[in-house]
């Protein structure tokens, strides 16, 4: 531990108004070189006495090598991965090295397919990969002596499966025939319902017998031998029932149906706009809604106009703060001029801060404010009233000096001698006093407060 900074002037000497020896000054001095001497003086380890310990905005860049007193992101030790060996991998002084180990990769047990990849280094110096169908077999060394002609069968042996009937030579070492033929008969027995997207092996005779399918819904009726007769008649309707707004129908011969409104719901709600109408546009019946039927295409029997009509009566009376002069009656033209009168008003006695005072607002708009709310200090204060409250009264010159206070509420009385005259201005509630002296030490004035 170093040392710290221990006052030497115990006496308090260097003080002001005090005599201040050398050795005073000297001891102090030798106090804080000895606080900061290189190797005993301050530690800043940060114990008592010895300062704060130094953060690192107090150290310099680089003046700091890294080791066990250091903080921050710094690797303490590394971690082997998938296909990767560490060695000498932990510790500050560490150098590790880091190698690759194929050996840890998983045994592919799956058939590998042209899409799989294969590592390679391209050049023998870049990493990339590749997929097996992309590697051609001629750059391989073909030690096994793979060729690309064709070769002799050694042996073809052919059996029968599902729907396949074999005949002659079935099996072949060197040559031979074969013949194999479809054989329908062993078709299974279709037992479940046939539909339209059920197939027909078919031979299409426009493709020269190609052996095709096709869905039993794309094959016309008309391609079939109609040895059944079958024909694209009409047969007889056997019932015709007329429904709501239909009357007539029948269950044999010719039948009519006929219009029948009478068997419509009767509407009770009020109609809308939405409200549609049946309508026979000339041969074709169509509906169409009240709002998009104008009045215009009605006959217009009643003589409805579209002008103004003249007004029958209009009697105009007075009511609170409100006076009518001119026509009060009007039955066909005339004028009426109706005025505000806030002489109406009923006298408030009351003096509450909630009685409302009707104002006009800068932008014209008509409200209503408490008493409240208004302050005194918007009006023009014509009368010269003091916003103070102090018993005491300035007394000014006429260019606002203030001369002299009064500190007694009851009044003030001047008296003026030599040049000077005093006056109370009873319209302004205050006194005057002019002075025409030129030499303010001439000025005589007598103060009687009371």
């Amino acid at each position: 531990m170093g040392t710290g900074y221990v006052r030497n002037d115990t006496g308090n000497n260097i003080s002001d108004g005090n005599v201040i020896n050398a050795s005073d000054l000297d001891g102090e001095f030798d106090a804080v070189q000895a606080a900061f001497h290189a190797s005993t003086g301050h530690s800043h380890d940060g114990t008592e006495g010895e300062g704060p310990q130094i953060g690192a905005a107090g150290i310099a860049n680089n003046a700091v090598a890294l080791g066990t007193k250091t903080t921050g992101n710094y690797v303490a030790s590394l971690t082997a991965g998938s296909l990767i060996d560490l060695q000498n991998n932990s510790g500050e002084g560490a150098t590790p090295t880091i190698d690759v180990d194929l050996t840890e990769l998983t045994d592919m047990t799956e058939t590998a397919v042209g899409a799989d990849e294969l590592v390679i280094l391209d050049g023998g110096t870049a990493q990339k990969r590749k997929a097996i169908s992309e590697i051609p077999l001629s750059i391989f060394n073909n030690d096994s002596s793979f060729s690309s002609t064709t070769g002799t069968v050694t042996s073809v042996g052919l059996s029968a499966g599902s729907l396949i009937d074999l005949s002659g030579t079935t099996t072949i070492t060197s040559s031979g025939t074969a013949t194999i033929a479809v054989d329908l008969t062993e078709l299974t027995d279709m037992t479940e319902t046939f539909v339209g997207a059920d197939e027909f092996v078919v031979l299409d005779g426009g493709s020269g017998g190609t052996q095709k399918r096709k869905p039993a819904s794309e094959i016309p009726i008309s391609v079939f031998n109609n040895d059944s007769g079958f024909t694209t008649n009409v047969g007889d309707i056997t019932g015709v029932t007329a429904g709501t707004g239909l009357s007539g129908g029948g269950s044999s011969g010719a039948v009519t149906l006929n219009l029948d409104f009478s068997e419509l719901t009767d509407m009770t709600g009020a109609a809308s706009g939405t409200t549609e109408f049946i309508l026979q546009n000339g041969t074709t019946e169509s509906r169409k809604a009240a709002s998009e039927i104008g009045l215009s295409v009605f006959n217009n029997d009643s003589g409805f106009t579209t002008t103004s009509g003249t007004v029958t009566s209009v009697a105009v009376a007075a009511g609170n703060l409100i006076d009518v002069s001119g026509d009060t009656t009007i039955t066909s033209s005339g004028t009426a001029t109706i005025a505000v009168d806030l002489s109406e008003l009923t006298t408030s006695t009351s003096d509450g801060d909630g009685d409302f005072f009707a104002v006009i607002d800068s932008s014209n708009a008509q409200k209503k404010l408490t008493k409240a709310n208004i302050n005194l200090s918007g009006f023009n204060n014509d009368s010269g009233f003091i916003t103070t409250s102090t018993t005491s009264l300035p007394v000014e010159n006429s260019s606002g000096t203030t001369q002299f206070t009064a500190s007694n509420s009851d009044g003030i009385q001047f008296a003026a001698g030599g040049s000077a005259s005093v006056a109370f201005d009873v319209a302004n509630k205050r006194v005057t006093y002019t002075v025409t002296e030129t030499d303010p030490a001439a000025l005589a004035f007598a103060i009687a407060l009371g």
